[in-house]
C-alpha cells in the first residue's frame, strides 16, 4: 500500500510549514474535530487552489460503491417529515443532481435537511459530494452521505463559471 503523500509539498511554494500547519488545525477545530490531519491538509491545498482530485461520474455509478461528486442541482423536492422504526420524527428531500455524463437522484436526511431550507443548496447551485454511499431506491440508484460523506455547496459569496472555483473545500 503507498504512503500517503504529504499534502503541504503541492502548496510549500506558497505558505511555510508552520503557516500550513495553523490552517490544518483550523480546518480541524472548524469541523469540530471530525477530521484527520491528512484530511485538513487536503481541505487547505484545495482552498489555495492546488487541489488534483479526480470526481467521479454520475453516468459510472453502481450500487454499493462510494463517491466523490461535483454536481449541479437540478431540482429539489418537498421536504417530508415521516416516523423512525425507534419511534422518532425524520425528515428528508430529494434533489435531482447532474454532470455531464448524467442524472441521479440525491436524498438527503435530517440536519442536511437544512441545507435546502436556509437556502445553502439551492436549484441551479452546485455542491461536491465527498466520500457518498450509493444506493438501489425505490426510483433507480441514488446517493446519500451515508455515515461518513459530506456535502459541501458551493460559496454563493465566490460564485464563478468555472466548475470548483466557488467551493470553499
Amino acid at each position: 500500500m503507498a504512503e500517503p503523500k504529504d499534502p503541504y509539498a503541492k502548496v510549500k511554494d506558497l505558505l511555510s510549514r508552520e503557516e500550513f500547519e495553523a490552517r490544518v488545525q483550523a480546518e480541524i477545530e472548524a469541523w469540530g474535530g471530525l477530521l484527520t490531519e491528512e484530511a485538513a491538509g487536503l481541505l487547505v491545498v484545495d482552498a489555495l487552489g492546488r487541489n488534483e482530485v479526480a470526481f467521479g461520474k454520475v453516468a459510472d455509478l453502481y450500487e454499493g460503491g462510494d463517491v466523490l461528486l461535483e454536481v449541479k442541482v437540478d431540482g429539489i423536492g418537498p421536504v417530508r417529515n415521516y416516523s423512525r422504526r425507534d419511534g422518532g420524527q425524520g425528515r428528508v428531500v430529494h434533489l435531482t443532481v447532474s454532470d455531464a455524463s448524467g442524472t441521479v437522484r440525491l436524498v438527503l436526511s435530517d440536519e442536511e435537511v437544512d441545507l435546502v431550507t436556509s437556502g445553502t443548496v439551492r436549484e441551479g447551485g452546485r455542491i461536491k459530494l465527498v466520500d457518498g454511499c450509493i444506493r438501489q431506491g425505490r426510483q433507480g440508484l441514488e446517493v446519500t452521505t451515508g455515515k461518513w460523506g459530506v456535502l459541501l455547496p458551493e460559496d454563493p459569496t465566490n460564485v464563478s463559471e468555472a466548475p470548483g472555483s466557488q467551493f470553499r473545500f
